[in-house]
């Protein structure tokens, strides 16, 4: 079995997707509220925070265009398909 060699910075980006991933998953979850403090966060970390949006919202579109998906998520992965079609522009300033 090979072992996953994480760099630190690595080490967080999964941690930080296991702590969303386990707050969705309860039935109580408040994405309105969730949505409602981003927009409420310091302007610059909305900024970085767009930018993790859209590079999810690549990989979905990404998992659409080759097949990577079943019944559980096809919805997630064609509507990223279908919100970055035509699209051209996603580069994100850091400010």
């Amino acid at each position: 079995m090979k072992t996953k060699v994480f760099q630190p910075s690595q080490e967080r980006a999964e941690q930080a997707a296991l702590n969303l991933s386990n707050a969705v998953n309860e039935m109580s979850f408040d994405a309105v509220s969730f949505a409602a403090a981003i927009r409420r966060d310091h302007r610059s970390l909305q900024q970085s925070t767009m930018r993790v949006f859209v590079e999810l919202l690549k990989q979905w579109a990404e998992d659409a265009n080759t097949g990577n998906f079943d019944l559980r998520n096809e919805d997630t992965v064609k509507l990223a398909r279908d919100l970055l079609d035509g699209v051209e522009h996603t580069h994100l300033s850091n400010i």
